[in-house]
């Protein structure tokens, strides 16, 4: 029954209303059924966000996943509730900005960027050992000389990256109590980002856009299927398009660039950080933007300099 769920079906009225129906037939058939059908939405973000834009009962979902928020850093990687920040945090970074307000768009990025840098820290929380300073059973240790207690607090440290640490904002714990903190801290600001995103899908204003990125996004399913050429022409124009044209037009989706004139052949490969970057200056930062912007076209034409290529 997830074939429902497709962007092929949920695209035209009957299929959306076939498909609502569905979710509403099982929105009480517990968290097992329901995480198996929010993961299968999530293998397409655009899906997810639409269904949950335009169907009433979500409240009940959005409920039981905020519920069911985890509350252990071991817990968090696998968890759907990573799967559905990874996607929304991508989802969001492309949405159109003019439909955003300044500060949205500020949070936005900012979200996730704490999204990102999240993991990597909880998972080294996870394979960190430091000892307390205080036994499990609530009694004071026996008093430590102070060079054999420095010595134990570091123990743990010794093969974490402590660089992850600085990238998302935040101390190395050197107690096990500051580590449970810690770890308390991400999952609450992870949490609160999730409630973030999903408070954007239903806004009403927002509808629009969210429909019309699922239509774009189905259109672009169509055209992944190579049409017939239907003369030499055609296949001369196709074989001679230059490369940086097509690195533009995926560019074009998400940076919204008018056309591809002054763009040369050199072929620019592009970071997905670097990428995050350029959206997050092309919401919050244009004059930045626009000379990031002239510095990609002077590297496709290869004028190449001491500073442009960095």
């Amino acid at each position: 029954m997830l074939d429902l769920l497709s962007k092929d079906r949920i695209v035209n009225e009957a299929g959306l209303r076939a498909a609502l129906h569905h979710l509403d037939a099982i929105s009480t058939s517990g968290a097992t059924v329901l995480q198996a059908t929010v993961e299968h939405m999530l293998l397409s973000p655009h899906i997810f966000a639409y269904i949950i834009s335009v169907w009433y009962r979500r409240e009940a979902i959005i409920s039981q996943i905020m519920t069911n928020f985890p509350t252990k850093s071991q817990e968090y990687p696998a968890s759907i509730a990573r799967k559905m920040l990874d996607n929304l945090s991508m989802y969001f970074l492309a949405f159109p900005a003019e439909s955003l307000a300044m500060d949205v768009s500020k949070d936005i990025g900012r979200h996730s960027g704490f999204i990102e840098g999240a993991l990597p820290v909880l998972c080294a929380l996870n394979n960190m050992k430091i000892s307390g300073t205080e036994s499990d059973n609530g009694f004071v240790k026996k008093k430590v000389p102070q060079k054999m207690y420095k010595c134990n607090r570091l123990k743990g440290h010794t093969a974490i990256d402590t660089s992850l640490f600085v990238r998302l904002g935040v101390v190395v714990p050197l107690t096990s109590e500051a580590a449970a903190s810690l770890s308390t801290h991400i999952l609450a600001e992870l949490k609160n980002a999730l409630s973030f995103y999903l408070s954007l899908l239903r806004r009403t204003e927002l509808a629009g856009d969210i429909k019309a990125l699922l239509l774009q996004n189905a259109g672009k399913s169509a055209e992944d299927v190579a049409p017939e050429v239907s003369s030499t022409e055609d296949v001369e124009s196709r074989t001679n398009r230059p490369s940086a044209c097509e690195m533009v037009q995926s560019m074009k989706a998400a940076l919204y660039f008018d056309n591809a004139d002054g763009f040369g052949e050199w072929r620019i490969l592009i970071s997905t950080e670097v990428f995050k970057k350029l959206h997050e200056f092309h919401r919050a930062d244009q004059k930045t933007f626009k000379i990031v912007f002239k510095k990609i076209k002077q590297l496709s034409n290869g004028h190449f300099s001491d500073d442009n290529h960095k």
